[in-house]
Formats: C-alpha cells, sequence, structure tokens
C-alpha cells in the first residue's frame, strides 16, 4: 500500500474534516482512493457536477439529485434538471450545503481542481465551516490538486498530502497490460527493469500513453519511450534534461573533480539522477534581502527543506566555484553522460511567478519530479562564481565539498587545445606561437571557432581573443587568492594553492591601499600559465598613504 493512501486512511480514521491530496494525476488519485475505501466515494467538478466514485456513493449522489428534483417535466427532464444544479462553479457551494443535509455516513466528497476556486471567499468559508462536523456527520472533503495555495483561513485546518509519483511496479503493471492487450511477448526481466526505469519521474496517465505511442510490433522502441518522458518532464516549470555530448573524457585539467565524480557515481550511495544548478548565487539572488516579493526567500526555503529530507535519503551536493570559462558546468554537464544516469536542469527563474503562492506551487511541483526521477538519491552540483551572496544554511547542503577551478597549468593546455582543435574541425599541429598567458577552456573554444569562420590561423585568430582574467583581473584574482587554502582543487589532489604560494612567499593581500597585486613579468610559466610573450609591467613600489610610483619617478 502507498504512504499516501495510509496517510488518508489515518486521517480519515482521526476524524479529518478536510484534507487536500497534491497530484500530478487526479484521476488517477481518485480511482486508487475509491477502489480501495471502504466509504463511498464521490467527485465534483465544475463540467460534470457530482459523481459517484464506487457502488457506496451511488445512493447518496441519488439523494443529492432528489434534493434538487424540480417535481416537473418528465424523469429524464427532471435528472438533468437536478444535476445542473450542481454543475458550474456554484455548483460546488450547492454540494457543499447539499452534503451538509444528508444523513451521517461514511463519505468522501473529492472537489478536483480544487487549486481554481479555492481562493473564492464564498467557498473558502463553506469549507471553513465544515470544519467542526466531521466527527458528527462522518463526511469528509477531499481537495483534489497539482498543488494547493490554500487561503489563509483554511492554512491550519487542511492536512495536506502528498501522493507520491508511480512506482516501477506500478508501472510494468500498466506496461504489461500494453503488452498483453496487443498480444505481443512480454520482454525479458532485463528489459522490463529498463522500460519502467525510462518512466520514473512520470503521473500514471503520462506513463500509458508513452508506452502506448512507443510499443511497436517489434517491441518497445526505447529511444522514442526515452523522447517522450524527456517532453512530459520539460512540461514541468523550471526543469529541463540535460543531453551533453561530452563525457568526462572529453575535458582536460580537471582531473581531480572528475576522478572524484566518477568514485561517487559507482559507490555505494550511488545516485541515480544529476541535479545541475548554473550559476546558483543568481538564482536566489536577493533571498536572504532586497527581494520585496518574497519569492527567492521561499525558493530558498523549499530548497533547503527539500535536501534536507533528500540528504537523509543518501543524496549529497558539491558545489564548484571559479572563473568564469574553467569547465564548471561542462563538468556538471558532462556527469550524467559519464556516469550513464539522467541528469536535469534546475532552472530557478523559470520556476518563479509573480505571486508568492504560485511560485511556492511550481517550485514544489518542480522538486516533487525531481525526487521521483531520483528514487530519493540524487547529485546536485551548483555553479558559481563568487559564493559572497550565498548564505551559510545552503552551503552546508553541499555536503560533498567546494572545488575550485582556475586558469589550467601549461602542461594542461595541450590537451585542452587538442579537444577544441577536433571539435572545430583544425587539424594545426602546434597551436604555440602566441600569447595564451591567463587563457582558460573558453578562450581555447573562441580562438578556434574564430578560426574557423575566418578560415585564418589559430595565432591570428588569437588577436581577437582577450582572455576573462584581462578583463576582470582584480576581481578574479581576488577570488583567486580568497579560494586558497579554503576550497578542494578542481586540478590536481588536495587543497587549492594560489600560484603566489608556489615559491613559499606569503600572499598578497586581496586589497592592499586599494591595488590588487599583479603577477612579476615572465612568472607566467612557474605559476602555471601557458608560456608566452607578456605586456611588460613596470616593477612599483609602495611609498605610504596607498601612493605607487615607478622607478624612475623615484630619481
Amino acid at each position: 500500500m502507498q504512504k499516501w493512501i495510509e496517510q488518508y486512511r489515518l486521517a480519515r480514521a482521526r476524524s479529518v474534516p478536510l484534507i487536500a491530496l497534491q497530484t500530478g494525476d487526479g484521476q488517477s488519485t481518485v480511482a486508487q482512493l475509491a477502489g480501495q475505501a471502504s466509504e463511498a466515494v464521490l467527485t465534483w467538478d465544475v463540467v460534470q457536477g457530482v459523481i459517484p466514485c464506487n457502488a457506496l456513493a451511488s445512493g447518496t449522489v441519488g439523494l443529492l439529485l432528489a434534493a434538487k428534483d424540480p417535481g416537473e417535466g418528465s424523469a429524464a427532464a427532471r435528472k438533468a434538471a437536478a444535476a445542473a444544479a450542481y454543475q458550474g462553479e456554484a455548483g460546488v457551494l450547492e454540494l457543499l450545503e447539499g452534503v451538509r443535509k444528508l444523513p451521517n455516513q461514511d463519505l468522501a466528497v473529492c472537489l478536483l481542481n480544487a487549486h481554481r476556486y479555492i481562493q473564492e471567499a464564498a467557498i473558502a468559508q463553506a469549507l471553513w465551516s465544515r470544519r467542526d462536523l466531521r466527527k458528527d456527520s462522518g463526511h469528509t472533503v477531499v481537495l483534489v490538486a497539482p498543488s494547493i495555495d490554500l487561503p489563509s483561513e483554511l492554512a491550519q485546518d487542511v492536512l495536506v498530502i502528498d501522493v507520491a509519483l508511480p512506482t516501477q511496479e506500478e508501472f510494468w503493471t500498466v506496461a504489461k497490460g500494453l503488452y498483453e492487450a496487443a498480444n505481443l511477448p512480454l520482454p525479458a526481466t532485463q528489459e522490463q527493469e529498463t522500460i519502467c526505469t525510462a518512466l520514473v519521474g512520470l503521473s500514471a496517465f503520462a506513463a500509458e500513453q508513452a508506452l502506448a505511442l512507443s510499443l511497436t510490433p517489434a517491441g518497445m522502441n526505447m529511444e522514442s519511450l526515452r523522447q517522450r518522458k524527456r517532453q512530459l518532464i520539460e512540461g514541468t516549470k523550471g526543469l529541463k534534461m540535460l543531453r551533453s555530448d561530452e563525457s568526462f573524457g572529453d575535458l582536460a585539467g580537471v582531473d581531480n573533480v572528475t576522478e572524484f565524480l566518477r568514485c561517487v557515481c559507482q559507490g555505494p550511495l550511488a545516485p541515480h539522477l544529476i541535479v545541475f544548478l548554473d550559476e546558483i548565487e543568481k538564482m536566489l539572488a536577493g533571498a536572504t534581502g532586497g527581494d520585496l516579493s518574497g519569492v527567492s526567500a521561499d525558493a530558498l526555503g523549499q530548497i533547503l527543506s527539500f535536501l534536507d529530507t533528500e540528504i537523509a535519503t543518501g543524496s549529497a551536493g558539491i558545489l564548484f566555484v571559479g572563473l568564469p570559462g574553467t569547465a564548471k558546468s561542462a563538468v556538471a554537464k558532462a556527469a550524467g553522460r559519464d556516469a550513464g544516469i539522467p541528469a536535469l536542469q534546475v532552472d530557478m527563474g523559470a520556476a518563479k511567478q509573480s505571486l508568492v503562492g504560485q511560485s511556492e506551487a511550481a517550485i514544489r511541483e518542480m522538486l516533487r519530479v525531481v525526487s521521483a526521477v531520483s528514487n530519493g538519491r540524487s547529485l546536485w552540483i551548483a555553479t558559481c562564481n563568487s559564493l559572497a551572496i550565498l548564505p551559510p544554511e545552503l552551503r552546508r547542503r553541499f555536503t560533498l565539498g567546494t572545488f575550485f577551478f582556475d586558469i589550467p597549468r601549461a602542461e594542461d593546455m595541450p590537451a585542452i587545445w587538442q579537444v577544441w582543435c577536433r571539435k572545430f574541425g583544425l587539424y594545426e599541429a602546434d597551436p604555440g606561437g602566441f600569447n595564451q598567458d591567463g587563457w582558460t577552456g573558453a578562450e581555447v573554444k573562441q580562438c578556434c571557432d574564430v578560426a574557423r569562420r575566418l578560415g585564418c590561423s589559430l595565432a591570428e585568430a588569437s588577436q581577437y581573443v582577450v582572455p576573462v582574467l584581462t578583463s576582470a583581473r582584480e576581481r578574479l584574482e581576488k577570488l583567486r587568492q580568497e579560494a586558497h587554502g579554503r576550497f578542494i582543487s578542481a586540478c590536481v589532489p588536495g587543497m587549492y594553492q594560489y600560484p603566489g604560494r608556489v615559491d613559499g612567499s606569503p600572499i598578497p593581500p586581496a586589497s592592499d591601499g586599494g591595488m590588487i597585486a599583479i603577477l612579476p613579468v615572465g612568472a607566467g610559466a612557474n605559476y602555471g600559465f601557458a608560456p608566452g610573450p607578456v605586456i611588460q609591467e613596470p616593477a612599483k613600489r609602495k611609498i605610504g598613504f596607498g601612493e605607487e610610483v615607478k622607478p624612475e619617478e623615484e630619481q
């Protein structure tokens, strides 16, 4: 028996008057409830009005219709008129009033798509008035919705139960029925598991449709099944299935973090899903102040609560911090393909709505799908260009540590050039001979792109590339200094060491009299940069009060 049904039965046994079932498939949920219930179950929707869901409810619906019988005309006309009284937006009020007048009995009244009308003042009042009637009447009102934002007067009175998405066993029951209906032989056990795994994260109805459209006379078309699943999951606001063409073998200069992720994905608590959050600091901007709408703060609260629950079942998180263009996102996107597991990208901006309640519902639905697809065990990878605005409570949820991505070492540059030259169809044997000081993988990619578009050599294309370390040197050097001894190196085992420490000298302060330290001329190769000519910087000496002078000015 599913957990939500146990919770529902317990609530019924304890005379809970108002229950909300949050489900992605309301019809299937009510069908399960009615099939296993010992009480009469009826549903109401704005078009069809009141309908019995099991034999026990037939007599109850008859009493409700009899109460609205106009007493004139043919039997068919009278029945239609009585049914019409419970249809339309006002029908729910008629139903609640009619149920109140019924004799005491075990009855569950399921209001479908309740999120559409629950905020109406009259309906909220009618539901609130039923709060103290349950013990005597035996009636329970069940609000069925994908996600529900309760009015403030009902927030403390409604028991909210989340209905989990179907399990793999339930998926196979559906798939088996389709195979038998098509007179096809059942697949082998391993293929059965593959089919059911591909459906994880879908509702029962969506899974049935995907299976039916992917079943061929030759058997199940798995590529079609996976494609339909991608389309259905991406229908959830804020979620996107990642389809990376790269694996860890296509990346260079980040050996430590890729080896760590391989071990995690092959370990005893191997994740079933990669969850990728790109530039998380921008997603949650204003969560700790500045966002007057409260949307970002609410999103942060939901993520913290969700990660607390998921960590208890084996989920974990890891933070990637570093300079732009240093393969943070590339590693995260390649992790799913390398491990052979699905990967989802979370976009909090797409899930946010204009109102807090709407955003909360969208984010809750997004996290519910993540939990279902991962089966409670996911690996969250978040990239960040600065940790300054991330609240400490969020950083603590990323229990596998923080890795720092720096500029590639000189010995890693040939492998990076080889990867991008191959992808752009360039076969230049030696891409050297020009300044690569401070280049990241992103600059290598840009250079190859320019060379292909202009039909020129890499040396000529390099003239159109400005490394980010040059254009934003002060900010990025400060980030590198702050990372020293605090984060794990993405490149080599151990803590990240700022290149200024290679010769044992102390790290220059991030800010000294308003000046950021500039590395000595010609030291690029010693500090892990690719060799090449550099622009000569005259030596400077501080003489007091933040002033700096060139040597010739001292004469």
